[in-house]
Parts: structure tokens; sequence; C-alpha cells
């Protein structure tokens, strides 16, 4: 009994509104008991001050605070769940307020007010600048000249493309040597397209690179505005003017910032994990082969999480119920991807 009771407490505890006042918990008289099951029945009565305005509420609570809300109605033991129920609406109009002014950051209170009225919220103008205020965030003109990062890639995205190099070293018969592999990659779709491999990545051999991706009908930044790139001395002027000269603006982010590159920083990484780095080379071809192998899996074979964990390029195969399961292998076994034989 003691084990339930401190159970319930505990409960009731931490689903109240962050901030409130923690409830009362009253026992009624002796002789009122629940005729169902034994168990004494608990008044929960709460304190009806104002509460203020949270800074910090978490969007992931609004499924659990539904939850609760439910059970509130639902439950014939709570005697004060008028007051249960306000306090986790107010929670949740103050959330959707904090969600609807980071997403669109040209709103004004007033458009903020009419869009969470849609959601079934009433709201003053003036509490919703209240609740953007204790949030910490600015009324709609600066916020529009605040746009982060991530606002500006989402904005483009149809129009944005990386490039960067990984390298990758192994013995020959003349020593250690360095190859340089060129990647580009679409941001929109997560295509990668291998541009090719050099022991020397100099100028001449990078502006015939830019002449051959920005091929009118076949290159594969024909439809890009902007290129994203590091500060690698590689990139040079020549490379960037040629880029320019066909509407494709190089982007050159800021000194030791990988993060501003996440994605193609992320593919290079896979790359160098479920392949590079476990094979051994021994010459130029055997190089090619499979990062061309891997490219394949990458493209058709491999979930992306980044993309609803969905395949970039699936065949005809997927999603199949019938048919006998096969394994398809790349490099010996290292790249397996199973999919269903047509029947």
């Amino acid at each position: 009994m003691e084990a339930k009771e401190e159970k319930r407490n505990c409960y009731l505890q931490i689903c109240r509104t962050p901030g409130s006042p923690r409830p009362a918990i009253q026992d009624r008289s002796p002789g009122e008991m629940n005729a169902g099951n034994g168990i004494e029945r608990r008044r929960i009565s709460f304190i009806t001050e104002s509460s203020g305005y949270q800074k910090t509420i978490l969007s992931d609570l609004q499924g659990a605070w539904e939850v609760f809300r439910q059970s509130v109605v639902d439950s014939g033991g709570f005697e004060s769940g008028d007051r249960v129920l306000f306090h986790s609406d107010e929670a949740m109009s103050w959330e959707t307020v904090r969600k609807l002014a980071k997403e669109n950051p040209g709103w004004g209170y007033n458009r903020i007010q009419g869009a969470v009225g849609n959601l079934g919220y009433s709201l003053s103008d003036t509490a919703i600048g209240k609740i953007l205020k204790a949030h910490g965030i600015d009324p709609a003109p600066e916020r529009k000249r605040q746009g982060s990062w991530k606002e500006f890639l989402k904005t483009h995205w149809e129009v944005l493309a990386s490039v960067d190099f990984t390298t990758i070293g192994f013995w020959t018969k003349k020593g250690l040597v360095t190859y340089y592999l060129l990647f580009f990659m679409d941001l929109a779709t997560r295509r990668v397209h291998f541009a090719g491999r050099t022991v020397h990545p100099d100028e001449e051999w990078l502006l015939q690179v830019a002449r051959n991706r920005t091929d009118a009908e076949v290159g594969f930044l024909r439809e890009k505005r902007y290129l994203l790139m590091d500060r690698d001395g590689k990139f040079s002027a020549g490379f960037r003017g040629t880029l320019k000269a066909v509407g494709v603006n190089p982007v050159r982010l800021a000194p030791q910032s990988p993060n501003l590159n996440a994605h193609i920083e992320r593919f290079m990484r896979s790359l160098k994990e479920e392949c590079l780095e476990r094979m051994i080379f021994f010459g130029e071809k055997s190089l090619q082969a499979a990062t061309v192998a891997y490219m394949e899996h990458f493209l058709r074979e491999r979930n992306h999480q980044g993309m609803g964990n969905q395949l970039l390029d699936p065949g005809e195969e997927i999603a199949k119920k019938a048919g006998e399961i096969v394994c398809r292998e790349r490099l010996g076994g290292m790249l397996r991807y199973d999919y269903r034989e047509a029947a």
C-alpha cells in the first residue's frame, strides 16, 4: 500500500506544469473508499496563484501532456482537474508560441496570435509578446536579421552543393603515396559525385574538374548557384573564378569550421569507416575500383538517416513482400545489401 502511494505521489509531482505550485494531497475521511478495489481515494487541490511565464518548456513533452490531459478528463478521482487542465493547456500554448516564432522569423505578434488560434488556443497579442520576451525571443524586425546557418541551408537547399577533398595513403614500389579524392554533394538530395583522384591536385587539374562539372548539359553543378567549400589552398582563385563565370558562386567557409559543411564531412567519414580504412591497396586501380563500388552502394543500397532512413536512389525491388531474399555483396562481402528477388 505504501509503495503504491509513493509511486503515485511521484507521478503527480513529475506531471505537474514545470514551475507551477506542487499539488497538495489531502486525505479524505477514512470512510471514503474506492468501492471497486478498496484503495483509499485522494483529493488533489491546486493553489490558484498565477504560475507566470516559463522560460523553458520542452516540445518533446507535448505528447506526454496530451496523455496526462486525457487521463485527468477520464479520471473520477481528481476533484480539481480543471486546474490541472488549465496548467497543461497553458504550457502547451507557450510552447506553441515559441515554436511558431522560431520557425517563422518574419511573423509579428498578430500573425502568431492568428496561428495559435487555429490550433485552439486563445491568447492576446500582449500575452504573446510576454511569452516571447520570457523565452528571450526578439520581435519580428530583429528576428529577421538573426538568421542562422541552418536556416540559410534550408532556404537554399535546391541550389546548394558542396565540395571537399579526402586523402588516403598506401605503400607502392616508390614508397608511401598519398592520393587526393575529390567529391561533390547535392545537399538537397545528398547525392554524391566522385570527381576523380590524383597524387598532384594542382590548379590545372582542378580547373579541368570545374569545367567538366559545370557543363551546361551533363555537369553535376549545372543547376546550382552556390558551392560550399573550405579554405583549402587547392581551391585557388582560378578555380573559384571558373565556377563564378558560369553562375556558380563559391562560398568559402570560416577557418576550422567543419560543422558548416557537415553533410559532406559525414559522407567522408562513412567512406573511410565503411570502406577505405578497412582495405589494403596495392595500386591506383584498386583504389579507384573500391571508391566506385562504395559510391554505387552509397547511392542505391545504403539507408540514410538524414533522409528519412530511405535509399537515395531506390530500385524496383524496394518494399516487395514476395520473392526470395538475396544478398548483393560488394568488395568481397564488406558491403552488403539484402533485397527480394523478383518472383
